[in-house]
């Protein structure tokens, strides 16, 4: 996670990791249900959608297509040199648009998280 993007910074608590820790697994695995305590204890805090959706990483996360193509769209306006430097811009335009797929979206994750990475750190190409 040195290099990735966190995207569950809720569940980033000291305290609720202390709680979490505790719980038995057959518990935290009811009926099957991944994070069944997790979600019970999000009944009436979160959407039902989200609260029962299956388990999705995020480039697979068919919801996060159009979030990611607004993204890189402010991205295509002032790219990080290092992303100039080593991603076919042209190439990502014709994704802006329409529905993508999964190896689409998680060819624009990494773009993202390139241009973020590089940003954060005042990455500089030699």
């Amino acid at each position: 996670m040195a290099f990735g993007l966190e995207a569950r910074v809720p569940f980033a608590s000291r305290d609720l990791l202390t709680v979490a820790a505790r719980v038995p697994p057959e518990l935290a695995l009811q009926g099957g249900v991944e994070k069944a305590l997790l979600r019970e204890a999000a009944r009436g805090l979160l959407p039902e959608r989200i609260r029962t959706r299956r388990k999705s990483a995020l480039p697979k996360d068919q919801d996060a297509g159009p979030v990611y193509q607004r993204e890189l769209q402010a991205i295509l306006q002032d790219p990080h040199p290092v992303v100039r430097g080593i991603v076919d811009l042209p190439r990502l335009l014709p994704l802006t648009q329409g529905k993508l797929g999964e190896r689409e979206r998680a060819a624009l994750f990494r773009v993202i998280c390139l241009h973020h990475w590089a940003t954060a750190h005042e990455v500089q190409l030699s």
